[in-house]
């Protein structure tokens, strides 16, 4: 479990202390029997204290000896106050000790136990959640977008990068159908290799873009056949757009960016929409996908909701919900979401769109008159936050704009003007 794991030299350390602690704890006893004998008062009695056991959270027990005081004077009195001193400080060492053992497994996350058969298990963050009322009638959802058919009618608009992570349509007032970015996402869900080799006779799901490379591409009905699936998707895209001219290198590897991160976050949509999917269909419940990211279901469950791209491949999707049901996968996945939680909203208002498109798509609502957003404006615009109250969408990002706009007159000067 990845809230357990503990590196090598913390092991090492444990055990001598273990060591050092049944030494010490050997020498409390006999010097309790001593006492005892020679005093006839004064009984050493074992006490427990309970501890966490890092390795499924259950508590142990470890025993330790308390000293009880004589009450018939001795002439070795001083040195016995002396030792009981000394064994006083041994016992608070050892339950310091224990007390930051048991922080830092608080710290490395919470123990997750996998799930029985028939139940869901809802995180902690969820339970605030409000939870839809189940309908008795049939509940329609909208389905993922799917590859325009081709010859694409629009395949003339003409595209460009913009940075290195981005793509936008030439022409501002240009009303797109289909951002670059939706086709690259449909290319990705049509093209999806499944389980690609990776030696020695295994095979995995395609999880990134290294996989893409490595899948084999097949001849299309234009007779053409590519190095790779990663190839296929990156001269598709150019069915259904213009490249502006002399930037086709550049726009490929901004295509590629693009892919990547689609790829990579396949899966995880997956299941965000399994959740969706199973809830209407089984249960009767539409829950919104803030709700759903923060439910896990068992196999079978996921099995009644299998993504389009995963169809024709049952294989590759058991595979990737051995994944979402893995206790370790579930517990980074909690981790994760309490610390997104922690942002306190959202990123962005963009949408789907890249922060260019967004200023585009501003723009074109604006009326005459009116000032027109740049790159800067656009982004203040895109983390105002919608609510009476007003404010940013998320605190942090009112400190970076507010971070930002202090370096640009650091640099330009103190009347410069970053929106201008």
């Amino acid at each position: 479990m990845p809230g357990n794991k503990r590196n090598k030299g913390n092991k090492v350390a444990s055990i001598g202390n273990v060591i050092e602690r049944l030494g010490k704890t050997r020498r409390v006893i006999k010097k309790g029997t001593d006492a005892a004998t020679s005093i006839q008062a004064g009984r050493a009695k074992p006490t427990k204290r309970a501890t966490v056991d890092g390795t499924r959270g259950r508590r142990r027990c470890r025993t330790t000896v308390s000293r009880v005081a004589s009450p018939i004077p001795s002439i070795d009195s001083e040195e016995e106050l002396e030792e009981e001193a000394e064994e006083k400080r041994e016992e608070e060492l050892v339950v310091e000790e224990d007390e930051r053992e048991e922080s830092e497994e608080r710290e490395e996350g919470p123990v997750v136990e996998e799930l029985e058969e028939g139940e869901y298990e809802v995180e902690t963050s969820a339970e605030k959640m409000e939870w839809p009322v189940p309908k008795e009638s049939k509940i329609w959802l909208r389905g993922v977008s799917t590859l325009p058919s081709r010859p694409y009618p629009h395949n003339g608009l003409i595209v460009k990068p913009a940075g290195l992570r981005a793509l936008v349509v030439d022409g501002e007032y240009i009303k797109v159908p289909r951002q670059p970015s939706s086709i690259i996402g449909c290319l990705c869900r049509h093209y999806y290799p499944g389980l690609v080799p990776i030696g020695d006779g295994e095979e995995e799901p395609a999880w990134s873009w290294e996989h893409w490379k490595r899948a084999p591409d097949t001849k299309d009905k234009w007779a053409r056949v590519y190095g790779s699936a990663a190839e296929r998707v990156v001269n598709d895209f150019w069915d259904f757009f213009t490249c502006a001219e002399g930037m086709k290198d550049e726009a490929n590897e901004v295509v590629e960016v693009i892919a990547k991160k689609i790829v990579q976050d396949m899966p995880y949509e997956a299941r965000v929409d399994a959740m969706v999917k199973y809830f209407a269909h089984e249960r009767k419940m539409l829950l919104k996908k803030s709700l759903a990211r923060r439910v896990h279901l068992t196999r079978s469950m996921y099995m009644k909701a299998v993504p389009s791209w995963c169809n024709n491949n049952l294989p590759c999707y058991q595979q990737i919900i051995s994944k979402w049901i893995d206790p370790e996968w579930r517990a980074q996945h909690r981790m994760a979401s309490e610390r997104r939680a922690l942002m306190g909203g959202p990123v962005h208002l963009q949408g789907n769109l890249n922060l260019h498109a967004y200023v585009q798509k501003k723009n074109r609502e604006r009326g005459e008159g009116q000032e027109k957003l740049n790159i800067f404006t656009g982004l203040c615009l895109s983390r105002k936050s919608k609510k009476p109250e007003g404010g940013w969408v998320n605190p942090g990002a009112g400190l970076r704009i507010d971070a930002y706009s202090g370096k640009f007159k650091e640099h330009n000067g103190p009347d410069s003007d970053p929106a201008s």
